[in-house]
């Protein structure tokens, strides 16, 4: 008896390694996503954690020294379209900043943190909701202001991106010209203020079909981001790709191995 449950013990832990390995070989055989993270609003998260977009200031300093001990090379998004473009390999533990909204405390917090580490990033803004205070997910918050978006362009780190006018669902707008002021419009608005080109759109809620990709490159936008990808999306497509949605729960140093790893999108769909 004791010799049989050992046996089943034994060939239960081979059957376990086995499909380890298996899993494992099928999920590395395909290349790495680009790992582009999402964030919102830093410093601003609550005991309740209502709204998971929000993030306390801590944890995403420890988020920022994570990248920052262990090498990972922060690119910005336009040189990850590059490499996309071209078709390049992307170099292993390259990782791309995003931030939708354009609050205030990106501005305020998150600035400061990045010039500390020399880490690049994009910002998504809200055309109208630019020096404004204004409730989104439930909440009121604080928006950065014009002066603000234009320090930041400036600094050399921060590109700003489009996040559009009013941030509207954009697949539940029937009206084209509405569309097109949303993405268009928005797209002139920040150059006008910015005196330079605005290259990447941002779709909010992740909310895009053919039709709205479509005037996003009409628009004359390089590339776009959305939500994630949705299985069987390609990986290289440079106007849905796909992001990482960082949370305040996203601080075990396993956990952020696994997000920054290119293969954790993937895992998901499983």
């Amino acid at each position: 008896m004791l010799k049989t449950t050992r046996k089943i013990i034994l060939y239960f832990f081979i059957f376990t390694f086995v499909c380890a390995v298996v899993f494992l070989k099928t999920i590395t055989s395909f290349r790495p996503d680009p790992v582009i993270l999402m964030y919102h609003s830093i410093g601003e998260a609550q005991t309740d954690k209502k709204n998971s977009l929000d993030i306390s200031l801590k944890v995403f300093e420890q988020q920022m020294e994570f990248l920052h001990r262990y090498h990972y090379r922060v690119i910005p998004l336009l040189e990850l379209k590059n490499l996309l473009k071209e078709n390049k390999k992307i170099p292993s533990k390259t990782v791309v900043l995003t931030f939708d909204d354009g609050y205030e405390n990106n501005y305020t917090k998150v600035l400061p943190i990045l010039k500390k580490y020399d880490f690049p990033a994009t910002i998504f803004v809200i055309v109208n909701n630019l020096g404004k205070e204004k409730i989104m997910y439930d909440r009121m918050y604080k928006f950065m202001t014009e002066d603000m978006m234009r320090e930041m362009s400036d600094s050399g780190l921060i590109t700003i991106g489009s996040h559009t006018i009013e941030h509207r669902y954009l697949p539940g707008v029937s009206d084209e010209d509405e569309l097109w002021k949303e993405i268009n419009g928005s797209k002139k608005a920040l150059e006008k203020i910015l005196r330079k080109p605005v290259g990447i759109f941002c779709y909010p809620v992740g909310g895009h079909t053919p039709a709205i990709e479509a005037i996003v490159r009409k628009s004359g936008y390089e590339m776009a981001v959305s939500i994630k990808f949705k299985k069987g999306d390609r990986r290289d497509d440079l106007y849905v790709l796909g992001r990482i949605k960082m949370t305040d729960n996203s601080r075990h140093p396993v956990a952020l191995w696994v997000k920054f790893s290119g293969y954790y999108l993937r895992l998901k769909e499983l």
